[in-house]
């Protein structure tokens, strides 16, 4: 556990990034990120842009890997789990990206079901029932 003053009200991180560096390019973004975000409170990630929000929600839900150092999800390290573990921790997010977009050649029933088909659900009517 970090020594984050601002979560102190729980003992326990949901979500923990420890140390965490990345470059791209040989620019450093990331360097020596540590926090903690505590179960059933909203955070507020502020910043100019460029200073590496982004980079670091992308981190938290296992879209990137770090250079080094840690990321835990409930105490499971999820920044060296394999890619196909990974979507039973992402289907406990809720992220929008900054350029999030609909696919224009699908009409918005067809984007809505997209990931349920891309995450397994091969059942036609199940995936109607959630889409509705």
């Amino acid at each position: 556990m970090s020594d984050d003053k601002n979560n102190s009200s729980s003992s326990h991180a949901l979500v923990r990034a420890q140390d965490l560096h990345k470059s791209f390019n040989g620019k450093k973004i990331l360097k020596g990120l540590s926090v903690d975000f505590a179960p059933r409170r909203t955070t507020v990630v502020l910043g100019p842009s460029g200073c590496g929000k982004s980079v670091m929600l992308k981190h938290l839900v296992g879209l990137l890997r770090p250079d080094s150092g840690k990321v835990y999800f409930d105490d499971t390290r999820i920044d060296t789990m394999p890619e196909t573990k990974m979507t039973s921790i992402r289907r406990q997010f809720g992220f929008l990206f900054q350029m999030g977009a609909l696919f224009d050649s699908l009409n918005v029933r067809m984007n809505i079901e997209f990931p349920l088909v891309e995450s397994g659900f091969s059942d036609a009517d199940q995936r109607q029932a959630r889409v509705r």
